[in-house]
């Protein structure tokens, strides 16, 4: 029953997480607890690096807690910040999902921790094949990552 209780919880908080993904806000409330229940929580320290430009990509990450890098050949592109207590999320990862090609810049932690969400590739085709050509298309709006 505890675990129960407990398992529900994470869910609960999983999907609070994506319901601030913006381009998965046409999944239903059950596909989004789907996605939860698939998803993995991952901690990172400052300076680890969570994807490698060039190498195969394997899952889709939520950041929502912390700050992180996106560096394209050596070279800073962007910083993503997220807020746990503001219900501030970022997403990355999900291009090299969705096309099928290596990861096109490396992320790494710049704040003391980095907490994510992540789903495997496996996960991700399965659970978010209704949103993948809105991925793709606020991706090719977006600055690239």
């Amino acid at each position: 029953d505890i675990l129960k209780k407990e398992t529900k919880a994470r869910a609960h908080d999983c999907v609070a997480y994506l319901n601030k993904v913006q381009v998965l806000d046409s999944l239903s409330t059950e596909e989004k607890e789907a996605v939860a229940e698939a998803l993995s929580d991952m901690h990172f320290s400052k300076g680890d690096v969570i994807l490698q430009q060039g190498e195969v990509g394997s899952a889709f990450y939520i950041l929502y807690d912390g700050e992180v890098s996106i560096m394209k050949d050596g070279k800073q592109q962007s910083k993503l910040s997220a807020n746990q207590s503001l219900g501030v999320t970022q997403f990355f990862g999900e291009r090299s999902l969705l096309k099928d090609e290596p990861v096109s810049a490396t992320v790494f932690v710049l704040s003391e921790t980095a907490k994510t969400l992540v789903l495997d590739r496996t996960s991700f085709n399965v659970l978010l094949d209704p949103v993948h050509h809105l991925i793709s298309r606020d991706r090719q709006m977006a600055s690239p990552r």
